[in-house]
């Protein structure tokens, strides 16, 4: 608030880096439309603009994830490994337009120069769903079967999977069927943890499958059903098999798909119908869920075709969609065998043809394909030196915005106190020097005026606001007006020179200073008057000697001498004060809490610090005859009302057994419970979540809070002990009996109840409790109170004699429960959607003081020692407890 410190103004921000980033950030994306989504956000979120790559060196290009498209990702990644079926894509590019699409993928894929590639035209062709996540081996075989139905002679099957027949053989006549199959994948299914995938694909392949059931075969021989076993042999292989895992099945009991996560060990080298087959990717889905989940591939790429490796050179890479990671020797998927419990697609191919591919000279991109690569390059390479020059012009920019603020802000500073000055308005400085203001929008509108809190009704300078101005250098308020008034030229707050009325000491308001110095004199002179009050005595009702007339006193209004006493000011009294002096009838009121009575010494000071106000004295008026009367018996009906609601509460105490009233009450009772609780919570959590190996003292704070807790709560509760329920009993609301005890705390601020509203207690759809009275946990909501049937009988007759009180049947020990409506009481959810009940529930093993995870509990602990060297006894098991919302949430709500 000192107008001769420019701190604080705005300046320091500016020098701060992360505004320096800010301001590039934002004036980034306000171009964003103008150039590729992905392009821009790569670009803008490095400080570096984006590094070319180069295809010769790259292991592969990365594919950027369009929305749940991981599958599709990690899939092309590992049919673009595979020399030749990218070379049998390129052959048939120009049969079909998706296989078009897919040989440009690889051809970007091969000599793009790209940091990464969308391939949105593929996917689009194939009518993705963006953001909906698939099955990647269900993706996989529709992609083949397109291609196939489209292109006669592509012929999938030729490069992955293979070729075989089904031998199917009747058990009753033993005669075998042969039936020809073709197939993209051999499934293998897990159940044995650590088990191989040689053993597996051994058995998935020549072990017999038996039919039977709705599954039995007809028999051409036997002529009916008959239960058969069924086996595959494998033929024809391609040069590429596709091992799946059955990851994903499908539990009948639960009626939902599930993940087997199952540890395998997958080799480098796979025998097979005879031959070799060496592991070349693998797909992988990572997460627990079977409908969702994230999918990456690894794969082997061999030195000499595409892959920047030398030759004889091998390693395996990592494919994130777009992030690619070369494997180093320690990681576990270049170790032999490869243990993994998220391997879900096995690429093997045969040793053969892989030897021959080594070496040789890399796939050749099509021509057409390679200008259409090179053009997206050019594209891509034009927008991003386009987004580098528009970041090199905003950083200049930014630069020079900052020098000219530096410059303003030494030009402002005053060499001394007593150089002459000019006043600029905090509001105005704000603006102009901070990073986040928008000068053209907030100093153009025509109603902005930066000197309307800091100007006087007279034109000038207002003393009183002082802390809202600084003072600043003549020169440099010029300057920084005319800074301003480029952004506003219209303005005609701004147009004004600032030296005109606001410069050196002639810019503060003759008139408003003599008001302020008057205003202070006139306080300081108040309080003075207040001190002197204080140090009169009080009036003495009694004669200093018997035959002397007692002193003559005054009234004056009690509100007025509270006024002063908070202000500490001897303030003239206003209106409404010495009217609460007087009655209806013009007479003095005889509340004699409305009054004071003063002595002549008050008067004397009252004359002189506040001469304006003469107080009456008490011999010139006599108090109200009327109202006299008429408060006296306000005051006898009052307290009549109160001795009959004592009794009324001695009648009730009498008739009630215990202390049952209480639980449902506005009493501190479930406060106090709800703090117990929560400081076992905060005990917990101060020994960092884990009791066990908490400190001694941790736990023993935790032990006194739970103790303290427990206690709370059998004297809270113990009012409805379940074995002392009575056979006979009736259900009150508890709205009624919280009435009726708010009558006898006050009977003058509440209303005796006249009726008992069972229909509370009701559902409205089968008219039944929806609470069970005989169950703990229903108690525990404090909705209703118990009372025994003679109880009831007698409550009846003492305090409703002529009617019963009873709002329609009573409720009571006959009343059937409705349990559907209680149910839906118990998990209902108030106005915000949170549950309207909590539940907190302790688990403790029966006698061995061991929680239910089978770790010490804290049974066991205190029997060791409870710090008295006195062997303590395990406390038995907290009762669940429902409890009103908002207290905190600190369990799993019980639904």
């Amino acid at each position: 608030e000192n107008p001769n410190c420019l701190n604080y103004i705005g300046i320091a921000a500016w020098l701060d880096p992360k505004t320096r980033t800010k301001y590039i950030s934002d004036h980034l994306n306000a171009h964003s439309s103008l150039f590729p989504a992905r392009l821009f956000h790569t670009f803008t979120s490095s400080p570096t603009r984006a590094i070319l790559r180069s295809p010769s060196t790259s292991p592969t290009l990365g594919l950027t994830n369009l929305g749940a498209t991981c599958y599709a990702n990690a899939l092309l990644q590992c049919w673009f490994a595979d020399p030749q079926f990218r070379s049998r894509v390129y052959k048939y590019a120009g049969a079909d337009p998706t296989i078009h699409a897919l040989a440009l993928v690889f051809a970007a894929m091969q000599h793009s120069r790209q940091p990464w590639l969308a391939p949105r035209a593929f996917l689009e062709h194939l009518q993705v769903e963006r953001g909906v996540q698939q099955d990647a081996q269900e993706f996989g075989k529709l992609v083949m079967q397109l291609m196939d139905d489209r292109c006669k002679p592509f012929q999938s099957t030729g490069m992955v999977g293979g070729k075989g027949e089904y031998v199917t053989t009747c058990t009753a006549c033993s005669t075998a069927t042969r039936s020809p199959h073709t197939f993209h994948e051999v499934l293998v299914h897990p159940s044995v943890a650590g088990e191989g995938v040689q053993e597996l694909v051994d058995r998935a392949v020549g072990a017999d499958e038996l039919l039977d059931g709705d599954n039995a075969v007809l028999c051409q021989v036997c002529k009916e059903k008959n239960p058969a076993t069924r086996h595959l042999e494998l033929q024809a292989m391609s040069r590429s098999i596709c091992i799946q895992v059955l990851r994903f099945t499908y539990d009948a009991k639960t009626q939902t798909r599930k993940k087997n996560a199952t540890s395998i060990k997958i080799p480098k080298r796979l025998k097979l119908v005879g031959e070799m087959w060496a592991l070349s990717a693998v797909v992988v889905h990572k997460g627990r869920a079977a409908h969702a989940g994230h999918y990456v591939a690894v794969i082997r790429q061999a030195g000499g075709a595409d892959t920047g490796a030398g030759a004889g050179e091998e390693k395996w890479i990592l494919v994130d969609d777009e992030k690619v990671t070369t494997l180093g020797a320690r990681d576990s998927w270049t170790k032999d065998p490869i243990s993994s419990t998220e391997a879900y697609l096995l690429y093997f191919t045969r040793e053969s043809e892989l030897q021959q591919e080594t070496g040789q000279a890399r796939v050749e991109v099509p021509q057409e394909f390679m200008e259409e690569v090179e053009a997206l390059d050019a594209e891509w390479v034009g927008k991003a030196n386009e987004i580098s020059l528009l970041h090199e012009s905003i950083e200049s920019d930014f630069d020079k915005q900052l020098a000219h603020r530096l410059h303003l802000y030494q030009t402002l500073h005053l060499p001394t106190l007593d150089t002459p000055c000019a006043y600029l308005p905090n509001r105005l400085l704000d603006l102009v020097f901070s990073p986040t203001s928008n000068l053209p929008l907030d100093l153009g509108d025509p109603h902005f005026d930066p000197y309307r809190l800091v100007t006087c009704p007279h034109g000038r300078l207002d003393p009183r606001e002082m802390h809202y101005v600084r003072r600043v250098t003549i020169s440099g308020a010029h300057e920084l007006m005319d800074f301003v008034r480029q952004f506003a030229p219209d303005n005609p707050a701004l147009a004004r020179d600032p030296l005109t009325s606001l410069v050196g000491g002639g810019a503060k308001c003759k008139e408003c200073v003599a008001d302020v110095l008057t205003h202070h004199e006139r306080v300081a002179f108040r309080k003075d008057g207040w001190n002197a009050w204080q140090q009169v005595p009080p009036p003495s009702r009694k004669s200093s000697a018997p035959a002397a007339a007692p002193p003559p006193t005054y009234w004056v209004p009690a509100e007025w001498i509270a006024e002063c006493l908070d202000l500490h000011e001897l303030v003239p009294p206003r209106p409404e004060h010495l009217d609460s002096l007087h009655c209806s009838h013009h007479k003095l009121t005889p509340n004699a809490t409305a009054r004071v009575q003063v002595s002549d010494a008050h008067v004397e000071v009252l004359r002189a610090f506040c001469p304006e106000y003469a107080p009456v004295r008490t011999d010139e008026l006599t108090e109200c005859a009327t109202c006299r009367a008429q408060l006296e018996r306000d005051e006898r009906d009052a307290q009549e009302r109160l001795d009959a609601a004592g009794t009324e509460r001695e009648q009730l105490c009498a008739v009630m057994p215990g202390d049952w009233a209480l639980a449902a009450m506005d009493n501190p009772v479930e406060m106090e419970l709800a703090r117990a609780q929560d400081h076992v919570r905060a005990c917990i959590e101060y020994a960092g979540g884990d009791e066990q190996g908490a400190g001694s003292v941790a736990r023993d704070a935790i032990r006194v809070a739970r103790e303290h807790y427990q206690g709370v709560w059998q004297r809270y509760h113990g009012w409805i002990p379940s074995a002392q329920l009575p056979d006979k009993f009736v259900v009150l609301p508890a709205n009624f009996i919280t009435s009726w005890w708010r009558f006898t705390l006050d009977p003058a601020a509440a209303m005796r109840p006249k009726l008992v509203r069972f229909m509370d207690l009701l559902c409205t759809e089968h008219r039944m409790l929806k609470y069970d009275p005989r169950e703990m946990l229903d108690r525990s909501l404090l909705k209703f109170a118990i009372v025994p049937r003679q109880v009831w009988d007698e409550l009846i007759g003492v305090f409703y004699p002529s009617d019963g009180g009873a709002g329609g049947d009573v409720v009571g020990d006959e009343t059937p429960v409705c349990k559907e409506c209680r149910e839906r009481e118990l998990v209902s959810r108030n106005e915000k959607g949170d549950p309207k009940y909590e539940v907190l529930v302790t688990v403790r093993k029966r006698g061995s003081g061991t929680d239910a995870v089978g770790k010490p509990g804290r049974g066991a602990a205190a029997k060791k020692s409870n710090g008295s060297g006195v062997p303590s006894q395990a406390l038995p098991p907290l009762p669940p407890v429902f409890r009103h919302r908002p207290f905190p949430v600190a369990t799993d709500h019980a639904q």
